[in-house]
């Protein structure tokens, strides 16, 4: 037990490491504008339904926090999924954002950031943290 609130604790201070070295070489807002650019959408509850239970491709969703530097890092990590594969949706949902509140409560999160991936309307995985593209997408197959 304590070796893996050892790794926990590691993996999230290298997760706030990475998001502080993100802020410093991108501001927030140019991540967000580069999300947007390459069709990252955003989810709320009114199109959460339409957006990801609907959608004919798998969906990649993270939920994250303003107040999360390590959000922003995986951020950087779901733009490249969304670059390298229009076969995959990717997809944000703030979880302090009003226009989100039903959904917080649907899908209670212990973290952020956290992805859900749905595949045919259905979430068949959850992970953690800033979790690599290589772990994301193994969780796709």
């Amino acid at each position: 037990l304590k070796l893996i609130i050892g790794v926990v604790i590691l993996v999230s201070i290298l997760g706030v490491i990475g998001g502080v070295y993100y802020f410093n070489s991108k501001n927030k807002e140019e991540v967000l504008e580069e999300a947007k650019s390459v069709g990252i959408v955003k989810i709320t509850d009114e199109n959460f339904t339409d957006e990801v239970i609907n959608s004919s491709e798998p969906v990649i969703l993270e939920f994250s926090s303003n107040s999360c530097p390590p959000c922003v890092a995986m951020l950087t990590t779901l733009i490249n999924i969304a670059k390298n594969n229009q076969d995959i949706k990717v997809a944000t949902l703030n979880v302090d954002a009003s226009d989100c509140k039903s959904l917080v409560k649907r899908f209670p999160t212990s973290g952020t950031p956290t992805i859900m991936i749905f595949k045919d309307g259905k979430k068949i995985s959850t992970l953690v943290g800033d979790v690599s593209e290589e772990k994301i997408m193994s969780e796709l197959k």
